[in-house]
């Protein structure tokens, strides 16, 4: 009996932790939507312009908005070892004031929970997710499922030359301080370059911290930007058949991975369940 008892007690306990998985779940990517990865060949080299891939990816999937997805990295001149940073930057009022090292005491645990800079305003997400880019907004339905009126404002102020950013403690007096840091391998601290932009802050769509620059605020970093491929925005979840047509499809044109957020993790308890079903009495 009391073997019994047990394996219904971890039968719930492990059906609550699965749930609570699943409660916590946060994709980078909104669910449904499309990034295709350049693949192959295509590496390195200029990708074909968004209106052909669009074509070919609209034979296939009943999609909204194609746009690229550029990442920044350190501008030319570079060594090969060099390597680029981008933060968006907290005004010094809005830092949590405990050290890492700190939080090693329960009671200064205890104290960075109660105190409202210490707590993360979006969870941190799962899976595919890109953190900072360079956009002119065309990127930003596909990657933020953000409504098309918060869309526009993002993308005035992208064009403007500005930087967007989900996160509203960056955006102080309309703008947002931004530092790039340029490292190597070389000795020696890595070069810091830090500029003031106007901001906006995208508060619909998936609530994941991003950092979105334009071109000309990217520059004044020291940045450049490098072509990843492009986002598909979605009616719905492609079928794996889809997905494997739609890589067919743009395979003459442009080797891409493609990669789809399907959903939360699978549920990994009926297996477990099974066992304790199976266990002698």
């Amino acid at each position: 009996m009391a073997a019994v008892a047990g394996s219904v007690a971890l039968g719930v306990y492990v059906a609550s932790d699965d749930a609570r998985t699943r409660a916590d779940w946060q994709p980078g990517l909104p669910p449904g939507h499309v990034l295709l990865l350049r693949s192959g060949p295509a590496s390195g080299a200029d990708l074909p312009p968004v209106p052909a891939v669009t074509d070919r990816v609209r034979a296939v999937l009943p999609a909204g908005s194609v746009g690229p997805v550029d990442v920044p990295i350190c501008a030319a001149p570079r060594k090969p070892d060099d390597y680029c940073t981008v933060t968006a930057m907290l005004p010094p009022e809005r830092v949590c004031p405990f050290e890492a090292e700190v939080f090693r005491s329960a009671a200064a645990r205890e104290r960075a929970l109660a105190d409202p800079r210490c707590r993360r305003p979006t969870p941190s997400p799962q899976g595919m997710y890109l953190p900072v880019l360079v956009d002119d907004g065309a990127a930003l339905p596909a990657l933020t499922d953000a409504p098309p009126d918060e869309v526009a404002r993002a993308t005035a102020v992208l064009r403007a030359g500005g930087v967007v950013v989900t996160d509203p403690r960056y955006l102080v007096d309309g703008t947002v301080a931004v530092t790039a840091d340029r490292a190597s391998e070389d000795p020696g601290p890595p070069v810091s370059t830090t500029v003031a932009a106007p901001g906006y802050v995208l508060r619909g769509g998936l609530p994941v911290d991003r950092l979105v620059l334009s071109a000309p605020t990217a520059t004044r970093l020291g940045l450049a930007a490098e072509n990843l491929g492009y986002a598909v925005q979605t009616d719905g979840t492609p079928s794996a058949a889809q997905q494997r047509r739609l890589g067919a499809e743009l395979r003459s044109l442009v080797p891409v991975l493609v990669e789809v957020e399907s959903g939360p993790p699978a549920s990994d308890q009926r297996p477990l369940l099974l066992l304790l079903a199976l266990a002698p009495a």
